[in-house]
């Protein structure tokens, strides 16, 4: 898991607020970045439209400057993740554990 905070390093400062897709808030610890909102635990996001409509809402407000899917997320749900974010962000790498997205602002 220390290659993940590596790509994390290569793409972002450590005032840079990232976002981790998946159930993995650990790796704001272990990358020493701030999450960009309340939406740890993302689970909750497909079991109610206005909660998934909210952290839409402050994902476009305060775009992360990274964005982690682990693999072992269903890749419906990352489709609806990136299908509902404006055009910000690009593929940059992955890894056997995961693929990474940096905003291109």
């Amino acid at each position: 898991k220390n290659a993940i905070n590596d790509i994390v390093s290569e793409y972002s400062s450590s005032d840079n607020d990232i976002f981790v897709y998946g159930n993995y808030s650990v790796f704001y610890l272990i990358t020493k970045r701030k999450a960009p909102n309340k939406y740890l635990f993302q689970s909750s996001l497909r079991a109610d439209k206005d909660i998934f409509d909210d952290f839409i809402r402050v994902m476009d407000e305060n775009p992360p400057k990274v964005i982690i899917i682990f693999k072992d997320v269903n890749e419906k749900d990352s489709k609806l993740l990136f299908d509902n974010l404006s055009n910000s962000y690009s593929f940059v790498k992955s890894n056997n554990d995961v693929r990474v997205y940096s905003l291109l602002k």
